[in-house]
């Protein structure tokens, strides 16, 4: 029926929108802002690392007006990794809001082939 074909498109739809990339590389690629890494603990440097990546999704806008450089600088995001060898706490974060974590050591961890 009318119906049932108006809720499969609808359906086919909202799912094409939510596995659809926001940016496309092509027209608004994305830039680096800064990248750092630090190794520190209480007692040994070397037993908790982190990694911090800064980056952002150029301006399409800017960039469709002739714009460069810093004028075409768009929606900017930060993405931490930490991890300590030694209490094996690995943790994720995005944007300061935490995505990822867990516990265990890496000697713990089995690997198949």
């Amino acid at each position: 029926s009318r119906h049932k074909i108006k809720n499969l498109l609808t359906q086919h739809t909202n799912f094409y929108k939510m596995t659809t990339a926001k940016y496309d590389y092509r027209t608004n690629p994305v830039y680096q802002i800064d990248f750092s890494t630090t190794a520190k603990g209480k007692r040994l440097s070397l037993t908790k690392r982190r990694v911090n990546f800064r980056f952002g999704f150029s301006n399409i806008e800017a960039i469709a007006n002739g714009r460069d450089g810093r004028d075409c600088r768009g929606e900017e995001h930060e993405v931490t990794l930490s991890w300590s060898i030694t209490s094996g706490k690995r943790i994720i974060k995005f944007n300061n809001r935490e995505v990822h974590f867990s516990i265990g050591k890496l000697t713990e961890m089995k690997f198949e082939y």
